[in-house]
């Protein structure tokens, strides 16, 4: 049964202006390529036109299936090869493997002219979800680079894709992790996320060790700095549990089992309440291992939690 996250309820009400509709989208339906994929260390640019000027303050589209560091970007067209040319703007994101529309501010708005040929860029650190709705011989074209924009390929129109302009700026979600784990080989609790944190959502957090039946506590804090009048990492070191640091402050806990699949699991249900976004707070998982080291405990890496939307 889904647990609702209790402490969220206590997390101070930010104003967080709504960003819902899209100024220009292409494709935006819940049709998607799935188990299709585009290769990490490549610049994938789709050319598109606006019907009326637009004014760009964000960039989505429908990727996921890694994590890591991802960046979109907008160009102009070299009218004499009718590829990217100029680069316009670019908003860098933190990419989460739920298969979603995910994105990134831009710094200052990017007016569009309608009627003139523009090409959003795809930039992934690593292999991702395809951000194509169908297979379209008759599709957009686009074009590949891999040397960052100085060369591209021949443009190819094989498939309709998925992408979003907005007007406003959004908050993102993101469920990232940190740090690092502690203990034996295999004892030693390794923290998972998956999900995208938004209200009204859930996301989950496991905690994998080999330590069947062991107790487990998952910490919910508002800060990775400060932890009461600790300094934030606190190595344990000196209390007997070597190479091991809290990570994270621990204003409220949750508890579970290592099951027989090796594996607490954490299924957390946020509020449906809009003034939730924006709101930031982090999860480390603590082991009860009495053969682990002099203190009897093993730690999880952490996770960074931001409510988006």
């Amino acid at each position: 049964m889904l647990r609702t996250l209790f402490a969220v309820s206590l997390l101070a009400a930010l104003a967080s202006a709504q960003c819902n509709k899209p100024a220009f989208a292409m494709n935006d339906g819940a049709a998607y390529l799935a188990n299709t994929a585009t290769s990490g260390g490549l610049v994938l640019c789709v050319q598109f036109q606006v019907p009326k000027p637009v004014a760009v303050l964000r960039l989505e589209i429908f990727t996921g299936k890694s994590q890591g560091r991802s960046k979109l970007s907008l160009w102009d067209e070299n009218a004499k090869t009718g590829r990217p040319g100029k680069l316009l703007a670019s908003a860098s994101f933190a990419q989460n493997n739920s298969v979603s529309w995910q994105g990134g501010n831009l710094a200052r708005p990017l007016v569009l002219r309608p009627k003139v040929h523009y090409w959003i860029g795809m930039e992934f650190s690593r292999s991702s979800q395809t951000s194509a709705s169908r297979r379209n011989k008759q599709g957009q074209r686009y074009c590949v680079s891999r040397d960052g924009g100085k060369t591209w390929t021949k443009t190819y129109q094989a498939y309709d894709w998925k992408f979003r302009l907005f007007s406003c700026q959004k908050v993102s979600p993101v469920l990232a992790s940190f740090g690092q784990t502690c203990g034996p080989r295999g004892v030693a609790p390794l923290l998972r996320g998956s999900g995208l944190p938004r209200p009204g959502g859930r996301y989950n957090i496991d905690i994998r060790s080999s330590s069947v039946n062991a107790p487990v506590i998952l910490t919910l804090g508002f800060s990775k700095k400060n932890f009461g009048p600790l300094t934030l990492p606190f190595d344990l070191t000196p209390l007997g549990g070597t190479g091991c640091s809290v990570l994270c402050s621990a204003e409220f806990t949750l508890s579970s089992v290592v099951n027989s699949k090796f594996t607490a699991s954490f299924p957390l249900q946020l509020p449906n309440n809009s003034s939730l976004v924006g709101q930031r707070y982090f999860h480390q998982g603590w082991l009860l291992a009495p053969a682990a080291n002099r203190l009897g405990m093993a730690f999880s890496n952490a996770a960074e939690v931001l409510i988006g939307q």
